[in-house]
């Protein structure tokens, strides 16, 4: 190999590692975020802080995208789930940490009740099968080929309901960075209630796998109308402002 190839090689060989960096770093070419953690990451390194609502909270475990800069000190803000025995591992979470509000509720269009369903929690089934809720029983039968007895676990629950607007009040979060949402099924409807007209926050995350198809297409198009950038991403949107 002569100088000249060899020198040709090395430039290749320096743009192949670059792009795999960019890969590995979760961008793509584009510069669109190609993970939900990457797309945060990014939120609070441009801000150093911020403060987020997250719907759907579950018990903020080690899968949680926020969990890392809230335990760093670098993320405030709205916690809300349904699920009491889940609020009360979140809250165990982060105990003695500052700057956050619990609520243990369902985000809807006004205070009341709403019967929800959710997976027993009995030995032998996924870690992550208790932290499943859904106003739509049809959408944890989804999940049957990982638990096949799914049928016989799925039990109702009666859980109290208020208003995005209302707990943001209390919370005083009336400006939040990001807005994260995982409802199972119920996200675009979330998006429906969230006052974009007083604030939009910077970074929109919502699970799309259980939306059907004009649901999709409602809750992108909206997106797109308040100038956010939108990434479909496997399971979630990505909008960016």
């Amino acid at each position: 190999m002569n100088s000249m190839t060899q020198i040709k090689y090395a430039m290749v060989l320096s743009i192949f590692h670059k792009n795999i960096q960019k890969v590995l770093s979760g961008l793509l070419k584009n510069g669109r975020p190609k993970t939900v953690e990457r797309a945060i990451c990014e939120l609070v390194e441009e801000k150093q802080k911020i403060q987020f609502i997250q719907v759907g909270a579950s018990d903020c475990g080690l899968n949680d995208p926020l969990r890392e800069y809230v335990l760093k000190d670098r993320a405030k803000g709205l916690i809300i789930e349904p699920i009491k025995q889940s609020l009360c591992r979140a809250q165990e979470q982060y105990r003695g940490i500052s700057g956050l509000y619990f609520a243990n509720c369902a985000i809807d269009y006004a205070k009341g009740s709403r019967q929800i369903y959710k997976i027993k929690d009995v030995d032998g089934l996924p870690k992550w099968a208790y932290q499943v809720c859904s106003f739509s029983r049809d959408v944890l039968l989804k999940h049957e080929k990982e638990i096949p007895q799914i049928r016989e676990l799925v039990v109702e629950e009666s859980v109290c309901t208020e208003s995005i607007g209302e707990l943001m009040k209390q919370s005083g979060f009336y400006s939040p960075d990001l807005l994260l949402i995982d409802t199972e099924g119920y996200d675009a409807d979330i998006l429906k209630m969230f006052p974009f007209e007083k604030h939009c926050p910077d970074l929109v995350v919502f699970e799309h796998k259980h939306l059907d198809e004009k649901k999709q297409r409602e809750a992108l198009e909206n997106l797109k109308r308040l100038k956010y950038g939108v990434c479909m991403l496997e399971c979630d949107v990505v909008a960016k402002i």
